[in-house]
Formats: structure tokens, sequence, C-alpha cells
């Protein structure tokens, strides 16, 4: 599909393309720790970025143009789209600074990410649904970035709804209110489950 005309600063290019694995985690798992998709140099290996706390698991995944890779630990998921690959790996029990290594078949431009889980529902962090809205500021600089905005939860009596702007009596009178990062229950956990409510849960430890 043809790529956007940007109008600030950029080249405009002339096709995009994109590619993505999903995996699906079954039971009571939330995610620890995370790093974004990082490109590097063209090089022929790289370490991940070594983990800042140990987990209970973790997945890396890396994606390069016209290359295939291999790492220490279980292929879970590849992905192979014309000239692109992306190749996941599972890793269990790794401890705090786990850093494996991926090769490529040849000198490439990396892209890298991770992330990294823990299991159980104890110290569960609620990160309630938010939108992003841009731009962040009516300038060059700042046109391409986003805010993320928060929802606030609402539970009252059983039914949760998701509030952009709410006022204190809605607050008030409400069984429970979620806002932002909140630690939560496991029974809250399952109730925001079962509500469908949206947001996102994280191990808080």
């Amino acid at each position: 599909m043809p790529a956007p005309t940007l109008n600030v600063g950029d080249k405009d290019l002339p096709s995009t393309n994109a590619m993505a694995v999903s995996i699906v985690l079954v039971g009571p798992t939330q995610y620890l720790d995370h790093t974004s998709l990082n490109p590097y140099q063209p090089q022929s290996t790289l370490k991940i970025v070594a983990l800042p706390r140990a987990a209970d698991s973790g997945l890396y995944a890396a994606y390069a143009p016209n290359a295939t890779f291999s790492a220490p630990d279980t292929l879970v998921q590849n992905a192979n789209t014309g000239s692109q690959n992306l190749s996941v790996w599972k890793v269990t029990t790794p401890a705090k600074g786990y850093q494996p290594t991926v090769t490529a078949s040849a000198i490439t431009d990396f892209a890298t990410a991770q992330v990294t889980l823990r299991d159980g529902t104890s110290n569960v962090l609620y990160v309630a649904p938010y939108l992003e809205e841009g731009p962040m500021a009516d300038n060059r600089l700042m046109f391409r970035y986003k805010l993320f905005r928060h929802f606030t939860v609402l539970n009252n009596s059983g039914v949760f709804t998701a509030v952009r702007y709410q006022s204190t009596d809605q607050i008030n009178a409400a069984t429970q209110v979620f806002t932002n990062d909140a630690v939560v229950a496991s029974s809250d956990r399952t109730n925001i489950l079962n509500a469908g409510i949206g947001g996102e849960f994280r191990a808080s430890a």
C-alpha cells in the first residue's frame, strides 16, 4: 500500500510493508518487562538486551529482510513473507541479566524485541484502557508523537464502564475506581476480564 505523504521534513517512502506474529498465552500470566522493536546497524549476530529481572518465562523476536535466524532457545513461531523474516523464541525461567545471541544467515539490518512473563495472579498491575492522541504539539518536531490518555474504569455494583471525563459524583457513587496503573486483587482481575472492559495486566514485581 502507498505510504502517506508526511509533509514534516521526512522522506516520503514509495511503498510500505508490515508483518506480525501473534502468540496467545493461556492461563493467569502477566508480562513483567518488555523492550520495543529496536533497529540496529547491519551485522550478522546480535545480543538481546539483558533482562533487568528474573522471570518465569520470556519471549524474544528478531526481524530482518533477506536473512534467516538461529538462537539458543526454543523456536515457537516463524513467519516468512517474501524477503521478510520474523522469528520468535521462548526461554523458560530466565535469570536476571539473561542475554541470548541471535545469529543471522547474512549481514543484515536487525530489529529485535522481547517480553518477560510472570505466572500467577498475585501482585497484578491493571493498566486501564487508553487512547493515543496526537499531535503532541503543533510543531514539526512533535507532530508525529502522541500522548497516552487513560480512561477511568468504574465498577458500579458489577457493571464496568470506561469513562473519559468523569464527574466527582460518578467517582463517589462507584463501587470501585481503577485509574491509570493500579495494583488489583486476583478477584478484581477476573471481574475485569469477564466484563470485557479492556486494558491490560502486568506483573508488578
